[in-house]
This record gives structure tokens, C-alpha cells and sequence, in this order.
């Protein structure tokens, strides 16, 4: 990690505050300040990501920075996937989709949602079937799902997929703003 990053990592520790002015592909440039009793300042930052696999951005406002190297964010990129599949009919289809919609908020805590994982299939056309790919997912969340088809009386079968990560991407996040790269720097702007 760039010296400046930590420097402005440190910042907004310190109760800086910063607003996203300009987002590209590879880059954002923000401004953070403090206006304090004790100190005054602005400063202008690019911070620069390489390798990028997924982000979330605007323009907009925020009020913290971190760079993290474990988050929900990264299950994806760090735990290997499993395909689940339909094995057998579905009841309530409306309780099974919202007890999976909460399965992915546990897991997840907001950051991903279920739709990012399911089978392009409508999902109640899905379920109306007894076999097809349900979803294929982190399995963290993977082994969430089987347990609430299990206590539900549902049949699911487990497989590995092939989708693996050899990197091990980072996430920096700003608030709710996320930006999930193998690596960051920062400069100082004049």
C-alpha cells in the first residue's frame, strides 16, 4: 500500500470527511477535509486501482476509508463455488425466495444480494420446476442455502463448480461505496 494511501486512510480515521469528484476506469479522484477547532485542511487524492474486478461508485459524499483484505464483499474471489440444484418440488415458493433473500443478508451483511448468484431463469419459473441450477455461489453461502432448504423440507444437491480465483483481490471501501482490486495506490493531487 502507497504511503499516501495510508496517509489518507489515516485522515479519515482522524474524522476527515471526502466527496467522490471524478470516477473512471481505473481511478477516482476525491477531495477529504477537516474543519476542526484545531486543524484546517483540504486535500485532493487520486487513488488508483489495478486489476479491478467489481466496484460500486458516485460522486457523492462519504466518511470513512478502508482497505480490507477480508469482507463479504471477497467470498467470492476467495472461497471456491458450488452449484446448487433442484431436487425436488418446492411448496411455498414465496417463504423459500424470502428465507433465501435473508440467507444472503446474513452472509453478506447487505453487500451482495441473492440475484447475484441465482440462475438467470426467472426464479418462480425456477422453482414451479423439481431439478435445474438454482444458483451457483461463495460457499460460505452456498452451505446457508442448503440449510434453509433443509429446514424447510427441500432437496437440494451440492456440487462443486468450476469457478475458481488465484488471486486474492482487496476491497477499499468508502461507506457504501466499494472498489474490489488486486491493488491500490494513491497521490497526493496538487
Amino acid at each position: 500500500m502507497s504511503t499516501e494511501l495510508q496517509d489518507l486512510i489515516a485522515r479519515f480515521a482522524a474524522g476527515a470527511v471526502g466527496e467522490i469528484l471524478k470516477t473512471q476506469t481505473t481511478y477516482i479522484d476525491v477531495v477529504c477535509s477537516q474543519l476542526g477547532e484545531l486543524s484546517k485542511w483540504t486535500a485532493n487524492y487520486r487513488i488508483h486501482f489495478h486489476h479491478k474486478r467489481d466496484f460500486a461508485l458516485a460522486r457523492g459524499i462519504f466518511t470513512s476509508v478502508s482497505l480490507v483484505d477480508e469482507h463479504p464483499l471477497l467470498f467470492e474471489y476467495t472461497e471456491p463455488f458450488k452449484d446448487i440444484y433442484l431436487a425436488s418440488p418446492i411448496g411455498d415458493k414465496q417463504k423459500f425466495i424470502t428465507d433465501l433473500r435473508f440467507a444472503a443478508m446474513q452472509v453478506f451483511d447487505g453487500w451482495r444480494t441473492l440475484e447475484r448468484y441465482l440462475n438467470p431463469m426467472p426464479l418462480d419459473e425456477l422453482l414451479g420446476k423439481r431439478y435445474g441450477l438454482l444458483m451457483s455461489a461463495p460457499s460460505s453461502f452456498a452451505q446457508h442455502v442448503m440449510l434453509v432448504a433443509e429446514e424447510r423440507g427441500i432437496e437440494l444437491n451440492m456440487l462443486e463448480a468450476t469457478k475458481v480465483h488465484r488471486e486474492k483481490p482487496r476491497a477499499l471501501l468508502l461507506d457504501a461505496w466499494h472498489v474490489v482490486a488486486e491493488k491500490f495506490s494513491a497521490e497526493l493531487l496538487p
